[in-house]
């Protein structure tokens, strides 16, 4: 399987949920069916220019991608989160970009996930074996 993805390290990801890659699936399409909402609550927050409301966000949101281990994303949201509860926004705008980016990288990536399948093994004459 392919583990060297640009937003998603697969090995990391399969190992959090113990290789099972039925269940990385079903955390995969939760997180997609979800992750709209977190990141239109982070942008927001922003536009609101309210720290409290975008550091929460941003951790929520970080904490999420962890999962997969999205390195670029967990940083961006990381730097937002920081952001906020320093009340510093002066950076915010391009940390922003940088987890849009970063989002924009996975979500294909764990839609790959979600359509992943396993041939089964077959014998010479096209049995399934095992």
């Amino acid at each position: 399987m392919e583990t060297n993805w640009k937003g998603l390290d697969l090995a990391q990801a399969l190992d959090l949920v113990g290789g099972d890659l039925d269940l990385l699936r079903e955390v995969a399409s939760l997180f997609l069916e979800e992750s709209p909402r977190m990141m239109s609550e982070i942008v927001d927050a922003f536009r609101r220019r309210d720290p409290s409301a975008l550091a929460g966000a941003a951790h929520g949101l970080k904490g999420c991608v962890a999962t997969f281990g999205a390195q670029s994303a967990v940083e961006a949201g990381l730097a937002l989160e920081t952001a906020g509860r320093n009340r510093d926004l002066s950076n915010a705008a391009a940390d922003l970009i940088h987890l849009e980016r970063a989002m924009e990288a996975l979500t294909p990536e764990l839609l790959g996930v979600i359509g992943m399948w396993v041939l089964p093994s077959r014998d010479r004459q096209g049995a399934v074996v095992g």
